[in-house]
């Protein structure tokens, strides 16, 4: 589970199974003081929709999130261990709601995105 603040609220990313027993992402607000306790319904925030999030294994997992210029970044795992092995992207303005799943938008080119920040 990955803990995080924006805006003034607390929130948590954490993977699990979903119906169909595959590994994806759910975000749910929580209390500074007791982040192990949620106080939202936990929304799904991700699952293995792209070719390269399915390769051996369909997999979302590993949140870690990343704050930087009125932007929130949350960067996953996906498919396999090995050289199948990815990083996933997801990005929502700072501020927006981060309970609704129109907030986060999942890029789905994840190394062309990164290479406009580059040089």
């Amino acid at each position: 589970m990955t803990y995080f603040e924006a805006a003034g609220k607390s929130y948590v990313i954490w993977a699990q199974h979903n119906e169909i027993k595959i590994s994806c992402l759910y975000i749910g607000e929580v209390k500074k003081e007791e982040p192990w306790k949620l106080i939202s319904l936990p929304m799904l925030l991700t699952k293995p929709e792209y070719d390269w999030e399915k390769v051996r294994y369909a997999v979302n997992e590993g949140p870690a999130v990343l704050q930087r210029d009125g932007r929130i970044f949350v960067c996953f795992s996906a498919s396999g261990t090995g050289p199948e092995y990815c990083v996933g992207l997801l990005e929502a303005k700072a501020g927006s709601d981060l309970l609704t799943p129109q907030a986060w938008k999942k890029i789905r080119n994840t190394a062309s995105y990164i290479g406009r920040f580059n040089g």
